[in-house]
């Protein structure tokens, strides 16, 4: 607790400008995270544009390497965010942080592998069902915050209509496809749930149809741009500028859960962070 009342002595003076409630732990810690932090931004991926990127597999001695298959957001020093159906017939045993090509050893030399300590799957979660697919990994070791390696904060947006979102992810780019090597990124537009169950009619996964602990996500063109297959358990991101501390700080609203697949023009649906953070905090910053 002195913690808490200590860090937010130490932040007072900064203006809330993107919304902060500065009675969440979560927030503190987001200003702490981002406090003096020189942002980088790139396009396509750029290096070093999503610090907060985990990317989630365990060894394949078939490749002689590691099969990634998850993504993940850093939100702390030791913990992932990401999707609790990424722990069913597979397990990963290994998180990378700081990333971009998977192909290449020579990107950056940041670039860290953790091990896993623990995760923390919500208790409501079933495997047979898409609801409450959320999940908390607590890395082996402390991450060590460089230009490449650096927290997204938990999104107090309940309607994120109202910001430009980003899902960023190595998954399938084409119907049938490998996973790309290289991080992608696209620009998404939020469907309102009222609208979004027009594509999501209750089923043996949705009993319930879409709730309010989801959120759907879709492309903003006509194409058939949208997260992919191999994208599950990354985030959903918005960023806001935040003139206080000279930084664009980046801000997790989802968690990729589930869509149709590629090629359906159907939004995909992400588990609503904002539901969650009365969960995350107590055991990310106990």
């Amino acid at each position: 607790m002195w913690l808490r009342i200590v860090l937010v002595l130490l932040f007072k003076t900064l203006s809330p400008s993107v919304g902060q409630d500065l009675t969440r732990l979560s927030q503190v810690k987001c200003q702490d995270y981002n406090h003096n932090y020189t942002d980088v931004l790139g396009t396509n991926a750029g290096i070093a544009e999503f610090p907060h990127m985990a990317v989630l597999g365990y060894p394949d001695p078939e490749q002689n390497g590691t099969f990634w298959y998850c993504g993940g957001t850093l939100i702390s020093e030791r913990y992932i965010l990401t999707a609790a159906h990424c722990f069913g017939r597979l397990k990963p045993n290994v998180i990378r942080l700081g990333e971009r090509d998977l192909s290449s050893d020579d990107d950056n030399e940041d670039v860290r592998d953790f091990g896993i300590e623990s995760v923390t799957i919500h208790p409501e979660y079933k495997p047979q069902a898409a609801y409450n697919d959320i999940a908390l990994v607590r890395l082996d070791n402390t991450a060590r915050f460089t230009r490449f390696i650096r927290p997204a904060c938990l999104s107090l947006v309940e309607d994120p209509g109202s910001v430009f979102l980003t899902a960023t992810g190595w998954g399938d780019t084409s119907f049938g496809g490998s996973g790309s090597q290289v991080l992608q990124k696209i620009n998404l537009k939020y469907f309102p749930n009222e609208k979004c169950k027009e594509n999501y009619q209750p089923s043996r996964r949705i009993q319930q149809g879409l709730i309010d602990t989801q959120l759907c996500a879709g492309s903003i063109s006509n194409d058939e741009s949208d997260t992919f297959q191999g994208d599950s358990g990354g985030p959903l991101t918005h960023a806001i500028y935040n003139e206080d501390i000279s930084v664009n700080i980046f801000y997790v609203t989802g968690v990729t859960s589930f869509g149709k697949g590629y090629g359906f023009r159907v939004p995909a649906v992400y588990t609503r962070v904002t539901s969650f953070i009365d969960w995350i905090e107590p055991i990310v910053w106990n």
